[in-house]
Formats: structure tokens, C-alpha cells, sequence
């Protein structure tokens, strides 16, 4: 995926969130979201003006060099709370004011340099994958606001493929290690259309899709592996992204073919990775792209 599609989709996904915050009353800001650690509309803001600012200033790298994703968790509770006691219009100018900013500063880094990886909780990730967590982050944030005002929850344009590209490229170290399986191959067929969020059609062969395998016998990962699937799991990037984030989903959410046992062993330890711990060595020591 080219680097450009990420900034793009950061911006069209800030630019998403801004109107689904400027279309809530006053006191909507004050709903309490299900499924995240911040309990209120506000403190979600409050959470992505965090992250935001401590990315442009250079505080987020640190944080995500943690040795484990347990270590993260609380890391901006003092700024969370502190942007909290802000009226919302300050909230949504600070939004935009950073979003811009962190867009404009990711675009200005080399092509070359935005290729580098670097060694993060995330196993060792280029910039463009770090910037596609961070629109997923937002989305995951976004659609638990959604859900608790009853807000549409269709994605903004361009950012199902680039969640997709922040939940498939972590799980060698955030995922994979952790299976105990050693056979069979699940294919994931992961739906990229803007439109409705539903698992895709098989039959629908221009409808857009990235697919990755997992082969477990020959400990291979990606778009490579050429077994035939034991498992298909079909779904749509945004149900990709919640169910790695740790979100509970709908069995309509998700469409499988074949080894059902083997499918659900795959997508219950990709939920349990929003809280678990990093193994460094998991790339290179026990799957190959």
C-alpha cells in the first residue's frame, strides 16, 4: 500500500470524526461508550488529541517501544484527563489543529526514511503501518461513539484498507506466537469497500478485497502461501479492526467456510491481542512473510 494512502486516510478519518462530534448535543459528550477504557464521549476525544500530540512531539515512540501492550495501557491518563475539562468546541478545534499538523509532518518524511522499520510493540513496523494503527485506533474510538448515540457507522472513504493493513501486518508479533496449532491453513479475505460492512461475497468477484493465509505446518504468513485454506474467514476490514481491538462482534459480522474449530481458534486469540504481550523474536523466529 502506498504511503500517500495512509496520510490520505488520516485525514479523511480525523475529518469523519470531527462531523460525528460536531453532530452531537452537548450533552451528548457526556454518553458513556461500551467497550473502551475511556468511559465518556469527552475522554475518548480527550484520548485522541493525546495521541496525536504526543506523535507530533515525538513523546508517542517511546511509548510504543513498551515492552508490552499491558505497558501501554494508561500511559495518557493525566492528559486524557486534563483535555476532559475542556468545552467540546476547544476539544474539536485541538482535534483539527493537531490532526493537521501530525498529517502534515508524516508528509513531509521521505519516501525512503517512511520504509525504515522500527522496533515497537508492534513487532518491527514502518512508518506507514505505526500511521495505519493510528487510524484504526480513531475508527475503534469512533464506533463505540457510534454505538452508544446510535450513529451511522458506515467508514469514512479509504479507511478500510488501511485498517486492514494495521491489523495484518501486527500479527506475527502480537498474534501468531501465541496460537497452538500446528497445522492447517486459514485464509482471510478481508472486504476494502467503503460501503456496507458485510462479509464478502464469494461470488462477487469485483468486489474489493485483500487476502492473507496463514499455514501452520510450514509456519508461513501472508499473500504468499499457496496451500489451499482449510478455513476461509470472510468479513469486512472494520469488523477486522474491532475484533482486534478487542470488541465483541456479531456472528453475522463474520462468514466461514470449512474448519469452523480451526477459524474460531484464529479470531479468538486476534481478540485476546489488545492485551497482550509483545514477543520480540516472533517474525523472524517462527513465521515467514
Amino acid at each position: 500500500m502506498a504511503y500517500r494512502t495512509v496520510i490520505e486516510a488520516l485525514r479523511t478519518q480525523r475529518a469523519a470524526t470531527l462531523a460525528q462530534l460536531a453532530a452531537l448535543p452537548s450533552d451528548g459528550w457526556e454518553i458513556v461508550c461500551e467497550g473502551g477504557s475511556r468511559p465518556r464521549v469527552r475522554d475518548v476525544a480527550g484520548h485522541l488529541l493525546a495521541v496525536d500530540t504526543a506523535a507530533v512531539t515525538g513523546r508517542l515512540l517511546p511509548v510504543m517501544r513498551a515492552g508490552s501492550l499491558v505497558e501501554l495501557a494508561g500511559w495518557d491518563d493525566d492528559a486524557v484527563a486534563r483535555y476532559a475539562e475542556q468545552p467540546p468546541e476547544e476539544l474539536r478545534v485541538e482535534l483539527a489543529r493537531v490532526g493537521d499538523r501530525l498529517a502534515h509532518l508524516a508528509g513531509r518524511v521521505p519516501r525512503a526514511a517512511a520504509q525504515i522499520p522500527v522496533s515497537t510493540v508492534l513487532g518491527r513496523q514502518p512508518l506507514g503501518v505505526l500511521l495505519a494503527r493510528r487510524v484504526m485506533n480513531e475508527w475503534v474510538r469512533t464506533d463505540d461513539i457510534a454505538r452508544a448515540t446510535g450513529a451511522a457507522r458506515r467508514p469514512a472513504p479509504g479507511v478500510p484498507a488501511v485498517l486492514t493493513l494495521g491489523v495484518l501486518r501486527a500479527l506475527p508479533a502480537l498474534t501468531l506466537p501465541h496460537m497452538e496449532v500446528s497445522a492447517g491453513v486459514v485464509r482471510l479475505v478481508v472486504g476494502i469497500a467503503d460501503g456496507p460492512e458485510a462479509p464478502v461475497d464469494p461470488d462477487d468477484r469485483a468486489a474489493p478485497r485483500v487476502t492473507w493465509s496463514l499455514d501452520f505446518a510450514r509456519r508461513q504468513y501472508g499473500r504468499r502461501v499457496s496451500a489451499p485454506p482449510d478455513a476461509t474467514v470472510r468479513l469486512h476490514a472494520t469488523h477486522l479492526a474491532l475484533v482486534a481491538a478487542g470488541r465483541r462482534h456479531c456472528d453475522t459480522d463474520v462468514a466461514v467456510d470449512g474448519d469452523h474449530e480451526l477459524a474460531a481458534t484464529v479470531l479468538a486469540e486476534l481478540a485476546r491481542a489488545a492485551t497482550r504481550a509483545h514477543s520480540p523474536n516472533a517474525v523472524d523466529g517462527r513465521f515467514l512473510y
